[in-house]
């Protein structure tokens, strides 16, 4: 079988440095159909999607486009050093100060050579000429071998005429959808963000003979938006991500500070609802006092629809010793993060499935998270769930689980309860629906 994965979004994304919770879902792909553990009899091929053309790299070409990508990226000693300058503000005593303003800055995952929108383009069109005629001859081909192509990204979805190629014989197509909530909550969401997700779906609806989700909460967001004579329940497969986070067990990476802190993880959205838990640390920090508020740590990078949020992140002088931004960290420097941390906190509004806590579970860190439809699913039981506004339930929570051992101690244990998903399970399962 010719198992073709679209890889446009980690061609297109080659240069960044910390994978979003979609871009793991497309290198999972990568890494199973790269790796030793897919069986023999799938040959694997690597597609690319732009406007007036299609490619189609073979293994090892894709191998070396990754390799050639990954030695112009990373700055080992500046990632250092940036990593290390946030243990150590997390490490010192919070210091009020009249002079303080916006939230401490850490910019790690810089490059050794920036990567310019030309260099991006470059690998980009270098990609596209390398297997214009690979792609050609497996689309001809495709009436003689079973063709299956798998679309994990949502990217270039909601240009449908780029996916006429489906139209061949005996090309079978597996689509997977993170979420609708484009469709459900615009407000959340970039300016033309509705109308790409109306054509996404459209492609979708055209085009698939399977369609892969990630939560029975969005299978029902799914089913809501597609008609009913063709896609039901029993025809749209739920398929929950992987987990691949590395174990540190060495003693030097326990990290303890003083002063407790928490973390929040994801890129920075409206939906995320950050404006309300800013609103929360203050009300921690006006009820507490200055010694017993605890510290947060933003991790990613910022986003859309969170204006309020950012303005906070510059300029606050009352919060400044407590808050904390960094981007572009590994997942070791994320795990030694993890690890040193109080707890983890999501008050999203909405999710499709909210790979950050169940992330941090399986590492053992409490949770407190927003009661919402994806969080009842995933992580009910394993985590504090709470009504994503109210506000002091989230402080009596925040400063329980930083303050009092035996609350903290509860959460955590909860946490064992949960049976984390390999990457190589979610990805084989996907392999089985879509074929």
């Amino acid at each position: 079988m010719r198992l073709l994965l679209d890889v446009t979004r980690t061609i297109d994304h080659i240069y960044n440095s910390t994978p979003t919770g979609i871009d793991r879902v497309e290198h999972a792909f990568l890494d199973w159909l790269l790796g030793d553990e897919k069986p023999a009899s799938i040959e694997p091929h690597f597609v690319i999607t732009a406007a007036n053309m299609h490619s189609a790299l073979n293994a090892d070409q894709m191998r070396d486009t990754l390799s050639k990508a990954r030695r112009l990226t990373m700055s080992t000693e500046h990632r250092e050093s940036q990593f290390e300058a946030l243990l150590d503000f997390l490490r010192q005593p919070v210091a009020i100060s009249n002079e303080n303003f916006g939230a401490a800055r850490f910019h790690g995952g810089t490059v050794r050579q920036k990567p310019t929108k030309t260099r991006i383009y470059a690998t980009f069109a270098k990609a596209l000429a390398r297997g214009r005629a690979n792609f050609k001859r497996l689309v001809r081909e495709a009436s003689n071998h079973q063709t299956v192509y798998f679309h994990t990204s949502h990217t270039q979805l909601e240009h449908g005429h780029m996916y006429r190629w489906l139209e061949a014989p005996n090309i079978r197509s597996m689509f997977f959808i993170h979420d609708v909530i484009p469709l459900d909550y615009p407000e959340f969401c970039s300016p033309p963000a509705r109308k790409n997700h109306i054509g996404r779906m459209q492609t979708v609806a055209d085009r698939a003979d399977c369609i892969i989700v990630n939560s029975e909460y969005t299978r029902q967001r799914v089913l809501h938006y597609l008609t009913p004579d063709r896609w039901t329940a029993q025809n749209i497969f739920v398929s929950q991500l992987g987990v691949d986070l590395p174990q540190i067990a060495s003693t030097e990476d326990v990290f303890t500070p003083d002063t407790p802190y928490f973390v929040c993880l994801g890129t920075m959205e409206g939906r995320k609802n950050l404006v309300h838990l800013l609103n929360v640390w203050r009300r921690i920090f006006e009820t507490a006092g200055p010694d017993r508020t605890p510290r947060l740590v933003f991790v990613g990078k910022r986003g859309w629809e969170c204006e309020n949020v950012f303005d906070v992140l510059d300029r606050t002088a009352e919060l400044s010793p407590y808050l904390a931004e960094v981007t572009g960290l590994n997942d070791v420097e994320l795990v030694r993060l993890l690890n040193g941390a109080s707890g983890m906190v999501t008050p999203s509004w909405v999710e499709g499935y909210s790979l950050p806590p169940v992330e941090a579970i399986c590492h053992g860190v409490p949770v407190i998270a927003s009661d919402i439809d994806a969080h009842r699913e995933l992580i009910a039981g394993c985590a504090q769930l709470l009504d994503p506004s109210d506000g002091i339930a989230w402080k009596d929570a925040i400063l329980d689980v930083a303050w009092r051992p035996e609350k903290r101690d509860a959460l955590k244990l909860k946490t064992k309860d949960f049976v984390p998903r390999s990457w190589t399970t979610f990805v084989a399962d996907c392999v089985h629906y879509g074929t």
